[in-house]
């Protein structure tokens, strides 16, 4: 009987306890990928501070892709320099959705492919 009254308990403590926060992202509504643009920023002329630097902010796109970074700058008296990279822009996690052209009623289950980059 006594085994029967500890596992009741702990099934109540467990129950009471607050939803944690991956319990709280799992009911939000998950948003819809739907910018894709050709060209992710363009800006023919972005001016240093004193010391040389300059900050960019943009808004990465939903293309899961590895975009070509291309910068090219000069100076006042007219030196030049370029730099070419490839930036990786991804979903942590997603689902990809092939439904068949034709469904038979009473289906088990519709194929999807699960893809995650999370690591742990």
């Amino acid at each position: 009987m006594r085994a029967s009254t500890e596992s009741s308990s702990l099934a109540a403590t467990v129950l009471k306890q607050p939803p944690t926060n991956l319990a709280r992202q799992a009911t939000v509504t998950p948003r819809l990928r739907d910018y894709f643009p050709e060209t992710l920023l363009w800006q023919p002329s972005i001016e240093t501070d004193g010391s040389g630097r300059a900050h960019i902010n943009w808004k990465f796109a939903d293309n899961l892709t590895t975009w070509k970074l291309s910068l090219i700058a000069s100076t006042l008296d007219g030196r030049l320099t370029t730099l070419d990279r490839e930036v990786k822009s991804f979903q942590p996690f997603f689902v990809e959705h092939d439904p068949p052209k034709v469904l038979t009623l009473g289906e088990p289950h519709l194929p999807a492919r699960r893809h995650s980059q999370l690591h742990g």
